[in-house]
């Protein structure tokens, strides 16, 4: 895919994902912040997400992450599809960094420490210039 068609598909995605806050009503929004860790470049990286319900088994994410190593900040739009009755879900995304986008695939899981505080965790390969695992844990609020 070339990359001015990566760079447009991931500003249609942060478009939808600025349409889905009127339009997610049936959950509230929720904003994360998150520590991980870049497998490949053996880095630490630091982020913030927001959550964006959009059906009971449907969220879009956007993120922002500090990696350390390359002093850069990551773009993510990422889609969690959530596993019925279960607290892990599947994500699919875009990322964009340095002038370069990718994709991401992987997994997670999300656990409730109140209704609304809630925690995950994450392992996703990333497709950005470079291939790599990253792992990422946080806090919902």
């Amino acid at each position: 895919m070339k990359k001015s068609k990566s760079v447009a598909a991931l500003l249609v995605l942060c478009t939808l994902t600025l349409l889905g806050t009127s339009t997610a009503t049936y959950a509230e929004n929720q904003f994360g912040i998150s520590g991980g860790y870049n497998f490949k470049r053996e880095s630490s990286m630091i982020g913030a997400r927001y959550v964006i319900p959009v059906n009971p088994k449907f969220k879009i994410v956007p993120a922002l992450a500090l990696d350390f190593e390359i002093d850069e900040i990551v773009l993510d739009v990422d889609a969690h599809i959530i596993n019925s009755g279960s607290s892990f879900y599947f994500l699919a995304g875009l990322n964009y960094a340095n002038d370069d986008a990718g994709l991401n695939l992987g997994a997670g899981l999300q656990v409730d420490f109140t209704q609304k505080t809630k925690g995950f965790l994450e392992l996703k390969y990333v497709s950005l210039g470079w291939d790599g695992m990253i792992f990422q844990g946080g806090v919902l609020f």
